[in-house]
């Protein structure tokens, strides 16, 4: 009997030595094929930098202190041309990475399609598409032909993509040129953003916060004045966390008013919580401006019959008739920051000055919508992430969420009746993974039914608009978002939703803000660490979200704008 035990154990030791150097020669392989994509951006870097003197500096300078509507003027009437307008902005942008590290890869191909608009403009009968020269920084998931898009996953790397992306396609023929890739966290699941081949992005305003994630390469390079308008991806609050914490603004549309073929998610497979796809941009009109000539006319509705043909309403973006808005600071999940809180009293003031109504609002049990949306995320327990985690170079960023995911889903949920007493909100989470196509059929039943009762909840109230916080602090380090994920509760809500949901700087962390933070309660470890977080942002950016139904995506972009146009002029009043 002996002999059998011994026999298993060195079957099984021959197997994992096995499985070790297998490992070992994949770790090695990726890490060269890393080493290549290293030196190949700098040599992008490079020969961008090489070529900025083409344009004389003086014209650089004078088109980088234009404002966007400004640009959208030059370039129209041919004070300044696409060629000039991209090397003016290809130089802010390897600032912005010198100092952020937002840059992936430029794109090269851009040169030539700056010089054919050029060329076209010369011809008398020529008509200038709205965009026409406009640079637009695109978020590394999504599609440019020629270009891999990793996801942050060092295996995605020379898998090129072999078309363009359909809003890429959309934006080149609205005459902008698509010019420069931006980082993305490892998955695209999580507010941070690094990865084991491009590296940390660090916040503009502080390196040692993020950005934000997904789209926090998009943020620190818009943020950084890199970039008069970038486009990235929302699956859980990728568009508007970037924003909030780094000072600008993003609108995540419902997600079946803009195409999505030819960009990768985080998840394939999740049929009631989708990725979208929208602007990000210094001010609110610029995302406007983008999404009113996208839904103009057929040219998107023509080409992708998955996209709903409703075009742009001019007339509700306008509309001076007075709204019913609701609004809350606390979504009784998980409670704000001091200064989080305070940004949406203040929007509430704002909108209020301009004659809108402002009704409380009560979000139905955000505890288990949350519940449902990180079941849906994540599909399958976790098991694809882990799979792809698994056959990959491990950022340490994504290290505690890892160790999670490995735990067995029977031994998650017997944690969490443990842990009930003294961490109810992980306890939760631990409980949310389905363990099996009957358990996530019965996810998808109660997201259905949620949907009906926060409908129901908003047009009971007559509510046209709901503000709320963004996120539950301001930009953190890097090391946190990973240790306390259930802070997207307030931008998770309206993927579940799928709202029509966008973001609009309001404030920035006071110096009462930061006193006030004392106070704030200690309920279980997730509160201590967003406590501790939290400390040392004064000066940082917070914004406010602003929530429509799907389709009123006018309706958002109005109260956003009207929150923005509300803050300057406050802001004058007091310089």
């Amino acid at each position: 009997m002996w002999w059998i035990l011994a026999l298993i154990g060195v079957l099984t030791a021959i197997y994992w030595l096995r499985r070790r150097s297998a490992r070992g020669r994949q770790v090695a392989k990726l890490q060269m094929a890393i080493e290549r994509r290293v030196e190949e951006r700098q040599r992008s870097i490079d020969g961008v930098r090489k070529s900025l003197d083409s344009i004389d500096a003086s014209v650089r300078s004078a088109i980088q202190t234009l404002s966007f509507s400004q640009l959208v003027e030059s370039l129209q009437e041919g004070k300044y041309s696409a060629a000039q307008a991209l090397r003016a902005y290809q130089e802010k942008a390897i600032a912005a990475h010198e100092k952020t590290n937002c840059l992936t890869l430029f794109i090269h191909e851009a040169e030539s399609w700056a010089a054919e608009l050029d060329e076209k403009a010369k011809s008398s009968d020529y008509k200038k598409p709205p965009l026409f020269g406009i640079p637009v920084s695109i978020k590394e998931c999504v599609n440019v032909k020629g270009y891999d898009q990793t996801r942050g996953y060092a295996q995605g790397l020379g898998d090129q993509a072999k078309e363009d992306a359909m809003i890429v396609s959309h934006l080149k023929a609205l005459g902008a040129v698509p010019f420069v890739l931006t980082n993305v966290p490892q998955s695209l699941l999580s507010y941070a953003c690094s990865n084991p081949i491009y590296g940390t992005t660090g916040n503009p305003y502080d390196p040692t916060k993020v950005p934000g994630g997904s789209s926090g390469g998009e943020s620190a390079l818009i943020a950084s004045g890199g970039s008069p308008l970038g486009i990235g991806g929302d699956v859980g609050g990728s568009i508007r966390i970037p924003c909030h914490f780094t000072g600008i603004a993003g609108i995540k549309p419902s997600h079946i008013r803009l195409s999505h073929r030819g960009t990768r998610g985080s998840v394939p497979g999740r049929p009631l919580i989708n990725a979208s796809d929208g602007p990000m941009a210094a001010d609110v009109d610029t995302c406007a401006f983008m999404l009113r000539h996208m839904w103009t006319g057929d040219w998107l509705f023509s080409r992708d019959p998955y996209v709903a043909p409703v075009p742009w309403r001019e007339e509700i973006y306008s509309s001076e008739r007075k709204l019913i808005i609701g609004y809350y600071d606390d979504d009784k999940w998980f409670l704000p920051t001091p200064a989080l809180r305070r940004a949406v009293q203040e929007a509430k003031e704002i909108l209020e000055k301009a004659g809108h109504r402002l009704i409380r609002f009560d979000p139905p049990d955000v505890s288990a919508a949350f519940s449902h949306f990180v079941s849906a995320v994540s599909v399958d327990g976790g098991t694809y992430l882990l799979n792809r985690l698994d056959n990959d170079i491990l950022d340490d960023t994504y290290k505690p969420i890892v160790r999670l995911y490995r735990i067995p889903l029977l031994v998650q949920r017997a944690l969490s009746y443990l842990l009930r007493p003294i961490y109810p909100r992980l306890a939760t989470a631990l409980r949310c993974m389905p363990r099996n196509t009957a358990e996530l059929r019965l996810v998808y039943e109660r997201i259905e039914l949620y949907r009906e009762r926060f409908t129901r909840q908003m047009e009971q109230l007559g509510l046209d608009a709901i503000i709320c916080p963004v996120q539950v602090m301001p930009a953190v380090p890097h090391d946190v978002p990973m240790k306390v994920f259930a802070t997207v509760s307030y931008t998770g809500l309206f993927n579940l939703l799928d709202y029509a949901a966008g973001v609009v700087r309001v404030t920035e962390v006071s110096e009462e803000d930061e006193q006030a933070l004392e106070n704030y309660p200690v309920n279980d470890p997730w509160d201590k660490v967003v406590k501790e977080a939290s400390k040392g942002a004064v000066g940082l950016p917070i914004a406010v979200q602003c929530v429509a139904p799907p389709f009123r995506e006018e309706i958002c972009l109005r109260v956003m704008r009207e929150i923005e146009t509300g803050v300057r002029t406050k802001t004058n009043r007091k310089h």
